[in-house]
């Protein structure tokens, strides 16, 4: 017979903080964190096309962010966006603009901005977010070539759904605010035209110019056998047109970032964003540009900081991580991209449906002492019966963070990376625990959070990773039980599991197979 537990003082006391509710609290200290979460919920209610169309629009969006230094007209957009939206006056310089650089004469002195993890989380945000209506939209009508005009307006009516979905999120009004912007105008046109019709030009914010030119060129990607060379001539060839849909310079800026990622890499080149660099050219870089430079990837542009960034890394923690975690997926092949995001998502998903016993919570409680994050664990989990619990959106969020870091080292250096990320010593050692049981052994010696990725990498590669091929369920069941007899799968999870896969509904919508109708009725 198993014994029970024994908890440290400390540890009770750390239950009785994690017992009582946090909502509120996680809201205000991370006000991301439940967009973010629910931005991940949606996806799971889209087939597989609609789920890897907003994939990609949303590191599109990401990848702009990152590599886009805005010059003054921009930022000061941007900050526009946010006080138009509410957002308190201090969170403009956290979650706006970290640090500059200087350009131009001493006579006529101009500044690039580069913006922080926080707002390219933000925009990452809205873009996967920004057709999340389109379920509850009739399926002819989305897959019709030929739209009557009644039909047109049904179709256009996906952006009020949206709009409606990210009304019912439980978080930070400014920042519903801000998203709901971006996502209202990424179908406008620089020029003025597109739906709703309304502003144009320098009148659009910010998120809404880069959502409408991340979704064209995800929309080109998806298109068969559209080369990155074919998109850069999307946005090259006929510049007067681009520029009447697009932001010019963030067209521009996109295109030289294309070109530069379609060319063949050669060996010993290194990548700094997506512009290759020789080993002769990364010579003549500032020593402490080039000491942030791991081999195949950059991290963040050396550049002058200002005071607040340890600020945003005290208040913030997660947030950067998750940051450097997509960015770290941008120098994968496409394939390993979207595999990567796929299990993710999964991971996601089985952590919204998993309860933990006492066993599992204080397991997990430990973990994070190991790695001094004790103070993490009330904002993680929340109390379901009396002796049930379940994960937090911010747990979720843990869950997806480690999830995607696991891909990162399946198909790079994500150890290499993460040694390099300049924010949170307790997080860097907690994220590379889970990096170092990625790849097989006994679950005894696994954290909490791999036993759930393992599941979930399990499931993607038996259904998402294959097409007419899938096992049934009762097959994918059997492989469970073959895995917790060699105690490859945890059998506190695999059970959950498989309960799990008996639910019809929930099956359907983690495979995102046949979903589709389900959800358009019920919406």
């Amino acid at each position: 017979m198993r014994t029970a537990t024994v908890l440290t003082s400390r540890e009770e006391k750390l239950f009785k903080e994690m017992e009582r509710p946090h909502a509120s609290e996680t809201a205000k200290r991370y006000p991301g964190i439940p967009f973010f979460d629910a931005a991940l919920r949606r996806l799971n209610l889209m087939i597989e096309r609609m789920q890897d169309h907003s994939i990609l629009t949303a590191n599109a969006a990401h990848l702009l962010a990152l590599n886009t230094p805005l010059g003054q007209t921009e930022a000061d957009r941007l900050v526009f966006d946010l006080s138009e939206s509410g957002m308190p006056r201090a969170y403009h310089k956290m979650a706006v603009i970290d640090f500059t650089s200087r350009r131009g004469t001493e006579d006529e002195e101009e500044y690039d901005y580069n913006l922080t993890p926080q707002s390219r989380m933000l925009l990452w945000t809205a873009a996967l977010l920004h057709d999340a209506g389109k379920p509850a939209v009739k399926r002819y009508v989305m897959r019709s070539p030929n739209l009557t005009a009644q039909q047109k307006r049904k179709y256009m009516s996906h952006v009020q759904k949206t709009l409606s979905v990210i009304k019912k999120i439980n978080g930070n009004n400014a920042l519903k605010r801000f998203i709901s912007n971006a996502v209202s105008e990424h179908h406008r046109r620089w020029s003025g035209g597109g739906y709703p019709v309304g502003k144009k030009g320098e009148e659009l914010s910010l998120g809404g110019r880069v959502i409408a030119l991340a979704d064209a060129y995800a929309k080109k990607v998806r298109e068969a056998g559209t080369p990155l060379t074919g998109i850069v001539s999307y946005l090259e060839s006929d510049r007067e047109s681009a520029d009447k849909e697009f932001d010019p310079y963030l067209s521009e800026r996109f295109s030289k970032m294309l070109s530069a990622a379609s060319e063949p890499k050669r060996e010993g080149d290194y990548y700094v964003g997506t512009a290759l660099l020789s080993q002769e050219e990364l010579d003549g870089l500032p020593p402490d540009y080039r000491s942030k430079l791991t081999k195949g990837y950059v991290l963040e542009k050396t550049l002058p900081r200002e005071p607040v960034e340890e600020d945003i890394a005290l208040e913030y923690p997660l947030v950067p991580y998750l940051d450097t975690a997509i960015t770290a997926t941008h120098s994968m092949a496409p394939k390993e991209r979207l595999a990567t995001f796929h299990a993710a998502r999964a991971a996601h998903f089985l952590a919204s449906k998993f309860t933990f016993k006492k066993e599992q919570a204080v397991q997990l409680l430990r973990e994070l002492s190991n790695h001094d994050l004790e103070h993490e664990f009330k904002h993680l989990l929340r109390k379901k019966g009396a002796e049930a619990y379940a994960l937090t959106e911010r747990g979720r969020m843990f869950v997806w963070a480690s999830a995607l870091w696991s891909g990162v080292e399946k198909f790079s250096y994500g150890k290499e990376i993460l040694d390099n990320v300049p924010w949170h010593k307790g997080l860097n050692r907690f994220f590379n625990s889970i990096i170092s049981h990625t790849r097989g052994g006994s679950y005894e010696n696994k954290t909490v959070f791999n036993r759930i990725i393992d599941l979930a990498d399990e499931f993607h590669s038996a259904y998402l990773g294959k097409d007419s091929l899938s096992p049934s369920k009762d097959e994918f069941k059997k492989a469970l039980s073959a895995g917790v007899k060699k105690k490859v799968f945890d059998p506190y999870f695999s059970r959950e599991f498989k309960e799990l896969l008996d639910r019809k509904l929930t099956f359907r919508r983690l495979t995102g197979r046949g979903y589709f109708e389900r959800y358009r009725k019920a919406a």
